[in-house]
C-alpha cells in the first residue's frame, strides 16, 4: 500500500466528478450492492476507454461485503468480511504539506473529518473518502462501516454525506470539476461496458478482438454468423457455466437444458420468488424429462432487511428440498465474478422487480452473451422490447393491476408460469432435423443485434 499521491495541479476544464456511494469494482473498494454501483462501475470503465476527463468519488467501507454461509441443515448466517488495507491497492492522498489530507465538511450541522484514499481504474481515479479518522466519534465512522441498499436510512445518509463533501474535497486537490453526477437509488438510463461483460467465447466467435467491443461491433458479426455457429455458441457458454458452478461444489448438470437465471440485490425490489407461489406447477415444470428446464440464483440482502432475509432463506431452502436438489441451483457469496458465471451461461434471464421500484440491468449483459429476456415493461427493457416484443424476448404483463403487492405477485407469478410453459421451453426446445431451435436462435441473433448496441457505455 502507497502513502502518497499526486493529483494534477490544474486539471482539464471540462472534468466531470461522478458522485456514488458505491462502484461495482474488483476488489469491491467502494462495495457492491445494487444498480448504482453497477452502473457507476460501468462508467469509470467506460470513460477510461474513451480517454475522458473524469475523478470518481465514493465512500471506503471498513465492511465491504456480506456472505452467506450454508450450513449442512440447510441454514444459512450472515458473515461480514473486514477490510484489510494493506491488501488494497490504494493510495492515501496527501496534501500539499506532504501530511495526508484531512478535509472537514459540514453534514448534517456537524462537523465530520475526511480522510481521501485512491484507487486507479484504467485511466480514472476514484476517490474514496473515509470517515475512519481519529477525531470522528462513533456516528460519522459509521457512515463508512459498511454499503447499504438504496432507499434505506443509512443509504440516505451517506448520499447526503457524499452531497455535501464533494466540491470541498475536489477543492482540496485543486480540481474544478464542470459537472457533478450524484448517483442515488434511482438510475435513468442504463449503460453497459461491453468488455467487462462480453465472454470471451463470443469475442473470438464473432471475430470481435482488438479494438474495445463496441454495440455496433457486436451487432454487425452476430447478423452474419449462421444458425449452428450461433446455437454452438450458446451450448459451449451454458457447459462452461455449469462447469464453473461444479468446481464451486454446486449440483449443477443438464448441460442440455433450457436454463433460467435470476440475481442480484434481494429485498422489496427484487423478486426472485415468483415462481415459488406454485410449488406443484414448479415441480411440473422443472421435471419434465423431454423438455428439461433448471434454475440458477444468486444475491444477497442487508443484514437487516427482513424481506430480503426471507427471499435468501427460501432460495436456499428449496435448492436444499430433495424435491429440487440440483434443479434448483442456489450460488452463494453473490459478486460480479457470480454475475458472470450467470450472465455469460444462463439461456433465459428474468428481470422480475417489483413495479414501480429501481430495476436492476443484469438482463443487458446476459444478451450480449446470447441470453434472451423475460422482463416486466419497466426499467431499460421497454426501450427495445417495444419495438419487436416477439423477436428480442417476452415481456410479463404491463401495468400494475394491485396496490397490494401480494395480489400482484400473485397474478404475476401466474402469467409468468404460463409464459414458460407455453412459449418460452416450446420455443426452445423447437428442434428442427440438424436439432437447432431455429425461433430460438433467431431471437438470440436479433437480441444480440438490438440490445447490446442500445445500451452501450460507449455511446
Amino acid at each position: 500500500m502507497t502513502t502518497s499521491s499526486d493529483l494534477p495541479a490544474q486539471p482539464d476544464p471540462t472534468m466531470l466528478a461522478y458522485v456514488c456511494a458505491e462502484f461495482a469494482i474488483e476488489p469491491p473498494l467502494g462495495g457492491f450492492v445494487g444498480e448504482p454501483g453497477l452502473q457507476a462501475g460501468d462508467a469509470l470503465r467506460s470513460a477510461s476507454d474513451q480517454g475522458r476527463a473524469m475523478v470518481a468519488i465514493g465512500l471506503l467501507y471498513r465492511r465491504v461485503f456480506v456472505t452467506h454461509e450454508v450450513e449442512e441443515d440447510g441454514q444459512f448466517r450472515v458473515v461480514e468480511a473486514d477490510v484489510d488495507l494493506e491488501k488494497l491497492s490504494l493510495e492515501r492522498v496527501n496534501g500539499a504539506d506532504g501530511a495526508p489530507l484531512c478535509v472537514m465538511v459540514t453534514h448534517l450541522d456537524q462537523q465530520i473529518d475526511l480522510g481521501v484514499w485512491a484507487q486507479v481504474i484504467g485511466g480514472v481515479r476514484l476517490l474514496l473518502l473515509d470517515t475512519h479518522v481519529a477525531d470522528n466519534g462513533p456516528d460519522a465512522r459509521e457512515l463508512c462501516l459498511r454499503p447499504s441498499s438504496p432507499g434505506s436510512t443509512m443509504r440516505s445518509r451517506q448520499d447526503a454525506l457524499l452531497g455535501s463533501a464533494s466540491e470541498p474535497v475536489l477543492a482540496a486537490i485543486g480540481v474544478h470539476a464542470r459537472v457533478q453526477h450524484h448517483a442515488g437509488g434511482q438510475v435513468v438510463q442504463a449503460r453497459v461496458h461491453l468488455p467487462s461483460w462480453t465472454a470471451a467465447d463470443v469475442v473470438e466467435t464473432l471475430a470481435l478482438g482488438g479494438a474495445p467491443i463496441r454495440g455496433a461491433n457486436l451487432a454487425a458479426s452476430v447478423a452474419k454468423l449462421k444458425p449452428r455457429a450461433l446455437w454452438n455458441l450458446r451450448a459451449r457458454a451454458r457447459e462452461h457455466m455449469i462447469e464453473r458452478l461444479y468446481a464451486r461444489g454446486l449440483p449443477a448438470g443438464d448441460s442440455d437444458a433450457l436454463w433460467i437465471g435470476c440475481a442480484g440485490r434481494l429485498g422489496a425490489g427484487l423478486r426472485t420468488d415468483l415462481l415459488f407461489h406454485d410449488l406443484a406447477r414448479l415441480g411440473r415444470l422443472l421435471d419434465d424429462p423431454l423438455h428439461a428446464v433448471r434454475m440458477v440464483c444468486s444475491g444477497a440482502a442487508d443484514p437487516d432487511d427482513e424481506h430480503g432475509q426471507a427471499q435468501l432463506a427460501k432460495l436456499i431452502e428449496l435448492s436444499c428440498d430433495p424435491r429440487f436438489e440440483g434443479r434448483i441451483v442456489f450460488v452463494p457469496d453473490w459478486n460480479l465474478e457470480v454475475a458472470r458465471i450467470l450472465t455469460e451461461g444462463v439461456d433465459l434471464w428474468l428481470g422480475t422487480a417489483t413495479r414501480g421500484r429501481p430495476g436492476e440491468s443484469w438482463g443487458i449483459r446476459a444478451a450480449a452473451n446470447g441470453g434472451l429476456n423475460l422482463s416486466i415493461a419497466e426499467g431499460w427493457w421497454p426501450e427495445v422490447a417495444s419495438e419487436d416484443d416477439h423477436q428480442l424476448g417476452w415481456t410479463l404483463g404491463g401495468e400494475r393491476m394491485f396496490d397490494e403487492q401480494a395480489a400482484q405477485d400473485a397474478v404475476d407469478s401466474r402469467m409468468l408460469f404460463a409464459l414458460l410453459e407455453t412459449e418460452v421451453v416450446p420455443s426452445f426446445y423447437d428442434w428442427d432435423g440438424e436439432a437447432i431451435p431455429q425461433r430460438w436462435v433467431e431471437r438470440v441473433r436479433a437480441s444480440m443485434r438490438t440490445i447490446p448496441a442500445a445500451f452501450d457505455g460507449q455511446r
